[in-house]
């Protein structure tokens, strides 16, 4: 479970999605005390709080979502405008741009909320397959 002060719309988490229930990536898209709403491949549906999963930040996932190894070493990924350094410590990234500020998260939601905080825009994701 995801604390409810950590979620923001637009975060993207792991949630069961009908009709079987399999574990997916989702946008979250609505936020109350009883349901949280997401965008799902072909639509949107409601799920319990108690069922957001965070999404652990990996270099699979970087990867999947369009990053790329950077030639300084083999932990630096980049998508062109963000670049992370995934540390020895499984679970732990930093990213920087412009300022050099760095930061350390475990999950994607994490980053999502610090890059929208430090530099007034959504973290840039392609959209849902």
């Amino acid at each position: 479970m995801i604390p409810a002060n950590e979620l923001q719309v637009g975060n993207r988490i792991k949630a069961p999605v009908p009709p079987f229930n399999s574990i997916e990536e989702v946008e979250v898209i609505t936020i109350d005390n009883n349901e949280i709403v997401v965008k799902i491949k072909g639509g949107q549906t409601g799920i319990n709080p108690v069922n957001a999963q965070p999404i652990e930040l990996t270099e699979k996932w970087l990867r999947d979502h369009g990053f790329q190894i950077m030639k300084l070493n083999d932990a630096s990924f980049t998508n062109g405008s963000v670049v992370f350094y995934l540390y020895a410590k499984p679970g732990e990234a930093g990213w920087y741009e412009d300022r050099n500020y760095t930061i350390k998260c475990n999950y994607v939601h994490q980053v999502q909320y610090a890059y929208k905080k430090n530099c007034g825009q959504d973290f840039p994701l392609p959209p849902l397959a």
